[in-house]
This record gives C-alpha cells, structure tokens and sequence, in this order.
C-alpha cells in the first residue's frame, strides 16, 4: 500500500492552509477526488474539509502526485524567508505575481497561489523555490577545490537533458543500494553570478506513519523525498556539497566534475591536498586582525564562541574551552599560562578582548567555533547570532538557517578556506 516514494503531506500541514486556497488547489483534480468520495466544499472552512481523507489520499493514490508534492513544498515554504525564496524563483523565471494584501492568508496560501498561477509555465516553481530555500539553510560542506592544471575556460555553464540524466542514474544507483528505491532528480537554478547551483532531490530515510485504510488505522511507510545542494564557486574555484557521507560526498565530487568540466581528475581528492583547504593559522598569527569586520562586509561582529586548543607551554595537554563573553576572562584566568602578558597589542596599544587574550595563549587550535551577526538591513538574519564551527581539512559546520554565503566570503578574505587559482595561460 502507498507510495513508496513522496513527500508526506499530513492532516495537520493542510489544515494550515486557508481553507479557500486549499480548496481551489485541490479543484484541480477535483474529478480524481470525486471517484474517490471525496467532497471538495464550494464554500469551505474547517468543518467541512475532511483533512483525514485527503492525508490518506495523498499518501495512497500515486494519481495526484503534482499536486501532493506542490502541497508539500508550500507547506515548507510557509516563512516569510520561504515566501521571499518564491518571489526570487519567479523573479529569474520572468514571472509576474502581485500579492493581494489579505493578511489572512499566509506565506504557504501565497506561495500555492502562485503554484496554481504558474503551473503550466513552471511546474517545479516550488520544488525550486524549496531548493533556494535549502541553499541558505545548509548547515554542513564539504568542500572539493579544482586541480590547479584545469583552466577556467574549460568550465561548462549549461547542460543538456542527457548530460543531466548521466549524473541522475549515477546518483540513483547510490540510493538504490542505500534504501532500495533508484530515484535522483538534478535541478539546476538560475540567478547566481558567482556560483552554478544544484539541488538534488533524493529518496530519505524511510519512515512509518499510521494512516487509514477504509475504516480501520494501519501502519504504513516510505521513503520521503528529501535534497542535497552541490553548488560550484565560480569565483574561489571550489565544488561545496551537503552530501552526509564520505562515500556520496565521493561520488559528487567525480559526477560533478565530468558535468562542468567535461573531463575526469577535475577535483581533488588526494588526502594531504583536502587537509589543506582550511587552514586556521591566521586566527593565531594576528588574532586582531581577524575579528576585524570591514565597513563593506554583511558581517557586523565575528566573536569566539568555542575552542579546541593546545596552549602555549602546556605540551601536549588540550584543552575544550567555552568562551561566551560573558565567562570569556574566567576561561582566560583559568587556562592561561603563568606570566600571562597579552593584555595589549603590543603595537596599537589597543585592549585585547579577553577571546583575543586566550588566542595569544594557543600553540595549536584543533576545531573552533565562532558567532557572527549580520547587519544588511534586508537580511532576515539581522541581529541575531549564527555560528560556523570551523576545522582542517575541507568541512564546514553550520548552524542551521545560519545565512552561509557571508561567513564564507570572510572566511576566504581572512584566508582560513584556501583561494585556488586557475594555471597562467600557455
């Protein structure tokens, strides 16, 4: 019974919808849902949309599977940051939409409208949409730089349908063998000038549900429908990825490198040059200079959070230090070794912080953890903390919905991720 593959779609996500914009949503199909006793009212409210039914509907008939996914995707789109996603997508598609100004309705009800509106035009604008979503929500990479022998002008911008379905069935075979079910998608998004962003929609972890078959509560399951982003960084010459495992993260690298690139070996894999990619040397060798926000950068503050660290003539002692500024010099009182003199840069003669003070103590710091709090006036994140957890190698740790694209630009200019370089010309 039920689809093996899909995207849940529950009672208590439809009843989240605005009742009218739900019900000319499900019009569409208003002949499938007839066959099956199901009454869509002409004048809906909450006691009169049997929720239940349609949950079990969606989840059992393949029939409307556009639909139960485009109801998925709006579900999850339903934020003021999810709805700012959709108007992005229409916006690189050339697609007009002028919300009404009823403020009864929510982010979800608008971006179904839109769905509805647009359909025949762009069917996937929420499935892309959800992708643009993902894209500021990643909250770990891998990172993959291209081998310094391969010029830029080699680099492919757009791909035909059957480039695309090479890089989907090597996918597939990998989710195949990982949960049974041989299903990838790849989507490429428009409107990046610096970057060729990917979202691949994968088959997720299976899950067990309770739902009704004719008058009696079963259990059933499936696969839900799930994404990953590959994203090349046209700028900084770097392939990031959200794969969750090495093997995947493996199998992205060599795939997306024969899409872009047209040839094998294009991103590195061998270990020492990967344990290379992050370095965190320059936190130490001028710690001022690295919390140091220019005017022109989206980051307003870069602070110490947490540290993994050997310090200063403690030998091969190390130590995890939390490091709020609230109990930062307590940590440094503590930890500090004897003869602590950083109490001033010796140059400037400014006050050190005492995260600053603890820095000048470190002999070698294994991971650290920073906060960072945006300032661009249209960003949702403003004023509020994010954090990156940051080790050598070539992975990043985000905290989720962490706003990615500006801590990375710092990180490349403090030069804590490597800038590679394409070859000079023959």
């Amino acid at each position: 019974m039920g689809r093996a593959l899909g995207s849940w779609i529950t009672a208590e996500a439809l009843e989240k919808f605005d009742g009218e914009v739900l019900c000319d949503t499900l019009r569409t199909e208003v002949e499938i849902f007839r066959e099956k006793g199901i009454d869509i009212p002409p004048t809906p409210d909450e006691a009169n949309i049997n929720y239940k039914a349609l949950e079990t509907f969606f989840h059992t008939g393949g029939e409307a599977e556009p639909l139960a996914d485009a109801l998925f995707f709006a579900s999850k789109l339903n934020s003021e940051e999810g709805w700012n996603c959709v108007k992005e997508e229409m916006l690189a598609a050339g697609l007009q939409y002028t919300e009404t100004g009823n403020l009864k309705i929510s982010h979800g009800d608008h971006a179904l409208k839109a769905w509805l509106r647009f359909k025949s035009k762009n069917p996937s604008l929420l499935e892309r949409s959800l992708g643009r979503l993902q894209n500021i929500s990643v909250f770990s990479f891998t990172l993959f730089p291209v081998n310094e022998t391969i010029p830029d002008h080699d680099l492919v911008t757009t791909f035909d349908e059957s480039s695309l379905a090479e890089v989907q069935n090597r996918i597939a075979d990998y989710y195949h063998r990982q949960t049974g079910e041989r299903f990838a998608k790849v989507i490429q998004h428009g409107g990046f000038d610096d970057e060729i962003y990917f979202m691949i929609r994968y088959p997720g972890r299976l899950e067990f549900r309770n739902v009704l078959d004719g008058d009696k509560e079963i259990k059933d399951k499936k696969n839900p429908i799930w994404f990953h982003t590959v994203v090349y960084d046209k700028r900084n010459r770097m392939l990031k990825t959200s794969a969750t495992t090495q093997e995947l993260a493996e199998l992205l690298r060599i795939q997306f490198g024969h899409l872009l690139f047209r040839q094998s070996n294009v991103f590195q894999s061998n270990k020492d040059a990967l344990s290379k990619v992050i370095t965190l040397d320059p936190i130490t060798e001028d710690t001022e200079a690295f919390f140091d926000t220019a005017k022109d950068t989206p980051i307003r503050k870069v602070r110490l959070s947490r540290i993994s660290c050997t310090l200063k003539d403690m030998g091969k002692i190390k130590g995890t230090f939390t490091c709020e500024e609230k109990d930062c010099q307590e940590t440094v009182a503590d930890f500090s070794p004897e003869g602590f003199t950083y109490s001033q840069n010796a140059l400037t003669g400014k006050a050190l912080t005492p995260a600053q003070k603890l820095l000048n103590s470190v002999h070698q710091i294994h991971w650290i953890q920073l906060k960072y709090e945006m300032k661009a006036p249209g960003d949702l994140r403003k004023g509020r903390d994010c954090k990156v957890t940051i080790k050598k190698g070539n992975q990043l740790g985000f905290e989720h919905d962490a706003g990615t694209r500006p801590i990375l630009d710092y990180l490349y200019e403090k030069k804590i991720i490597k800038r590679y370089t394409p070859p000079a010309p023959r």
